[in-house]
Order: C-alpha cells, then structure tokens, then sequence
C-alpha cells in the first residue's frame, strides 16, 4: 500500500474517456447491427449511453454506415413530437434465427 491507502499506487483503474467513447461506439454498432432501425431514446436506454446523439454524430463523421432520419410520433397527450432513429445504412438486422 502507499500513502494514498491504494495498492495500485493511486492510479484510477477507470477508462480514459477516450477509451470510453470507443466503447461506446461499439456497443451501439452491435446493438444497431443486431437490432436494426432504433429511437435515440431507446438506445440510450438499451445501451446505457447517455449521450446517443454525440457518440452517433461522432461515428458518422469517422464513415461509419449509419443513417439518420427524423419523423413526428404522437406522445401521451396526443401531440406530436420528433422523434429520431438510427439504423445501419443498407443492412437489414441480424435477427436471431430460433427466437420467436
């Protein structure tokens, strides 16, 4: 142990942020590519990423072969609000082939 009462010598074992946002960038690829067409707002909540928009804009400046649309879908009180999806550009998802 050292003065600052850690064995590791003080150092975080947390991921540089940089690390992070690259993490994050693939557990969105893989949700998109098995998932398919998704709201922003629901993988946010499947891939506990709180920022979809940022890591999304930051894959498709780097190339990545996502698409992007918005459309209007009726909330709780029966007004429309926008609503963005993501999908993977020309690739259907990767359905399990025995789920139901």
């Amino acid at each position: 142990m050292t003065l600052t009462g850690r064995r590791d010598g003080g150092r975080s074992h947390a991921a540089p942020l940089k690390d992070s946002a690259m993490n994050q960038h693939s557990i969105l690829m893989a949700y998109l590519k098995h998932n398919g067409r998704t709201k922003c707002a629901d993988l946010e909540r499947a891939c506990d990423v709180r920022s979809v928009t940022t890591r999304m804009s930051e894959l498709i400046r780097r190339g990545a072969p996502i698409e992007k649309s918005r459309t209007f879908e009726l909330n709780s009180r029966g007004q429309l609000r926008p609503v963005t999806y993501y999908a993977l550009a020309g690739k259907p998802a990767q359905r399990d082939l025995f789920a139901q």
